[in-house]
């Protein structure tokens, strides 16, 4: 609805302050990212409907970037910014493939690009094309020590709830993120995606996910942690809660084992969800 919303526990513990109101406008804002380069620190938001990067400033000020700014000539039609992330000083921006009211992203194998821009909307490279991206949204670089995929660019489907490492270098596919059991790790409805902060004991090289299942009627949090370098067969119990509409929730129990000599390499991953 072209809204964003703003929360502070020193503004207003109890409301969020309606900071951005472009209905007029009738955007669809499906991501959010900041950004600290370019002219001071920014908001980038990706208006799915209209096929743009808005930026506004630290006051929501709207901010007049160059002409041409965060456009791809060689970007197939149809096609409009879905995810946002600012990585290492650069923007990483993630298409979907509109819906006949650009509205609502289409899912589909290879429907999905990556493009690189510099804070201004300059932009600097094609990251990914179609391949293995299925309406992507969320991105997150691994840290060292997230094995297999350290240093690689993990990027969310939402249309088919996979999450794939591309090497963060070249943008070429190198594997998909995998449980114990080496199946693929799928979240339906996956959203989100970002590495702990290091704050109060936050490990920083646990990969938090947000996502909303049932078509978006749930919402789900959780965590996904590489396996052990070498650990004993046994099971791995875990608790997991799923909320529904903010309000409601259901108890959920995951349990799993961890086969023998896990070497630290192989992109398994224990999962927990809230």
């Amino acid at each position: 609805d072209g809204v964003i919303a703003a929360w502070s526990p020193t503004v207003d513990m109890t409301h969020a302050i309606r900071a951005v109101d472009n209905a007029s406008t009738n955007a669809v804002y499906k991501g959010l990212a900041l950004s600290a380069g370019g002219s001071g620190s920014l908001l980038y938001a990706a208006d799915f409907h209209n096929n743009r990067i808005d930026v506004f400033d630290a006051t929501f000020k709207p901010v007049t970037l160059p002409a041409g700014a965060f456009t791809d000539p060689s970007l197939p039609s149809g096609f409009a910014p879905f995810g946002i992330q600012a990585i290492n000083g650069d923007v990483y921006v993630a298409y979907a493939k509109q819906d006949a009211e650009g509205h609502d992203d289409v899912t589909g194998n290879g429907l999905g690009f990556i493009n690189v821009f510099d804070p201004n909307g300059t932009m600097i490279r094609r990251f990914a094309t179609r391949g293995e991206l299925n309406a992507p949204w969320g991105m997150a670089l691994a840290p060292a020590g997230f094995g297999k995929f350290s240093g690689r660019l993990l990027v969310g489907n939402f249309g088919d709830g996979l999450i794939h490492a591309y090497d963060f270098a070249t943008g070429e596919f190198v594997g998909t993120l995998r449980d114990n059991a080496q199946k693929p790790i799928q979240v339906p409805g996956l959203w989100g995606l970002a590495f702990g902060n290091g704050f109060v004991n936050q490990p920083v090289d646990t990969l938090f996910f947000a996502a909303g299942p049932a078509d978006e009627t749930q919402g789900l949090y959780g965590r996904i942690d590489v396996a052990a370098e070498s650990q004993s067969q046994g099971g791995s119990g875990q608790q997991g809660q799923q909320g529904q509409q903010g309000q409601q929730g259901q108890q959920g129990q995951q349990g799993q084992s961890m086969p023998q000599s896990q070497p630290q390499s192989q992109p398994q991953a224990q999962s927990q969800q809230y």
